[in-house]
């Protein structure tokens, strides 16, 4: 996540950066700290106090905080640890320096007040305390409390793998919501431009189509949804090139849906094939840049798979 040099500065130099999250302890704190899908840090700090029920007074006191300085985005108190979203900062050897102001006054508060830290779940000193990588984030928490984490998830995955979808009308769905992403892409294409957002558009709308329609995203309903984005792809890309030679034909009375019905033999008698496949190849690469993470969240959501693991110091 930051350099070494960089870590060694940060939150009194205590924190281990383990390349996909930072953990460690600041001033006797449990502190771990992930980044935001939009590239923000998100700091988790293990606190609680008998003298403060709720955290409710930590509550006040990050919200004040939160006013006077622009370095907190968002936060979130729980009963036994606080999360805190840095605002994006692009500031490179200053990182440190902008992400200890948001935390640093938050932390000498909790040990002024004689804030206690321990598991980020149920708050307990007396067990052995590790840190855990969750589904993707990272917490301290105690065995205990790891056990019905695993659970609770585990529950969750048979709920989910007992949903069933309705297939016909969820690809329905995926269909009508993909062609929000092939308009994008024709948009974007018009520009001169094969931008991985238009996969990105196509991925969340045949998503959100099939859930509408069918109730639930299954693994039927991912299967539908990449078929729906293939699809899609590939009829944006036949209007952008049906466009361009309705542009140049239109004035010899083509329309564009006659130039629509024959780009393939309008392109092979210009010779322009290997244009054609070159950009058709082009737009489902950057469709899998753009969509690849919407498409395995999905698949992994439609499983109930989850992760639980012990992480090394």
């Amino acid at each position: 996540m930051l350099s070494k040099k960089l870590c060694s500065q940060l939150l009194d130099g205590n924190m281990t950066d383990h390349n996909k999250y930072i953990s460690g302890t600041c001033r006797g704190f449990y502190v771990t700290i992930n980044t935001t899908p939009n590239g923000m840090f998100s700091f988790q700090i293990s606190a609680h106090s008998d003298n403060d029920p709720e955290n409710a007074a930590l509550r006040q006191f990050i919200e004040s905080r939160k006013n006077v300085t622009e370095q907190i985005q968002s936060f979130t108190v729980y009963h036994n640890s606080v999360t805190i979203v840095s605002t994006r900062t692009f500031l490179g050897k200053k990182i440190p320096e902008h992400l200890n102001s948001a935390i640093m006054p938050i932390i000498d508060y909790l040990a002024i007040n004689g804030y206690a830290t321990g598991c980020m779940q149920c708050g307990t000193q007396n067990a052995q305390i590790d840190c855990y990588d969750i589904n993707g984030a990272h917490h301290y928490l105690c065995s205990d409390c790891v056990g019905k984490v695993e659970g609770a998830l585990l529950d969750r995955k048979q709920g989910i793998l007992a949903q069933k979808s309705k297939f016909i009308p969820g690809l329905v769905g995926a269909f009508l919501g993909s062609m929000i992403g092939c308009v994008a892409y024709f948009i974007i294409g018009q520009l001169g431009y094969v931008a991985a957002i238009a996969g990105l558009i196509t991925a969340v709308c045949a998503f959100k189509g099939f859930e509408m329609l069918g109730g639930v995203v299954d693994k039927k309903g991912v299967i539908a949804c990449v078929i729906a984005i293939i699809f899609a792809v590939y009829l944006g890309n036949q209007l952008v090139w049906a466009y361009d030679a309705y542009s140049g034909l239109k004035e010899y009375g083509w329309s564009f849906f006659d130039c629509f019905r024959s780009i393939k033999e309008i392109i092979t008698k210009l010779e322009l094939t290997s244009s054609y496949y070159g950009e058709l190849v082009m737009a489902y690469v950057m469709t899998v840049l753009g969509s690849f993470r919407s498409v395995v969240n999905a698949f992994k959501a439609s499983t109930g798979s989850y992760k639980v693991k012990k992480m090394k110091d």
